[in-house]
């Protein structure tokens, strides 16, 4: 009993370890704005690391969309406002106010922010909102994907889309295991 509890256990935490372990897929740079500061965001072989790419506060502009430029004069927030749901829109300063419009983590879709790992369904195609804060096609069965949002079946084991979800893969393996338990009980009654 005992071992068929550990060959689950060593089954179940191989499949734990190679997905935390999937590398990043997607290698398209993206750059963004954080506070006055123009960011470019990049698969490193294994892991997304940011980059600071410039400083629009040394020129003295704000960024926007992901590129320095003057900010605008205003007196409150809503003077601020790009229509944009995915940017804190600011008005900042102390003598000479100027609007600050800062990307949140997340997609634009319908007049919303939706958080990264939403999945919705655009024009029939099914599509989420990627770590680079994109609405990106899901992917199909055995393509190279980093989280279960990516894929269709929503499953991503071991780096790639799977057919079967992980809930049927730790059934699948709980009913190999038991199997493996009775037949070891059936083998040692038999050489009695």
């Amino acid at each position: 009993m005992k071992r068929g509890i550990l060959l689950l256990a060593m089954l179940l935490s191989v499949s734990f370890i190679s997905v935390i372990s999937a590398a990043c897929t997607d290698t398209k740079p993206v750059d963004y704005c954080f506070g006055a500061k123009v960011y470019t965001h990049q698969c490193n072989e294994t892991i997304w690391s940011p980059k600071l790419k410039g400083d629009c506060a040394i020129l003295g502009q704000i960024c926007k969309s992901a590129t320095c430029v003057d900010a605008e004069m205003c007196k409150t927030n809503s003077d601020c406002d790009d229509s944009n749901p995915c940017t804190d829109d600011q008005c900042v300063g102390e003598t000479e106010k100027r609007c600050e419009n800062n990307l949140k983590q997340g997609c634009e879709f319908n007049s919303q922010c939706i958080p990264i790992g939403s999945r919705i369904t655009e024009d029939k195609t099914s599509k989420f909102c990627s770590i680079t804060n994109e609405l990106t096609e899901q992917k199909s069965t055995l393509e190279r994907c980093d989280n279960d949002y990516e894929c269709e079946t929503n499953s991503c084991i071991s780096g790639k889309c799977n057919r079967q979800s992980r809930t049927d893969l730790i059934i699948f393996t709980l009913i190999i295991a038991l199997l493996l338990i009775e037949l070891s009980k059936f083998f040692r009654r038999k050489r009695r």
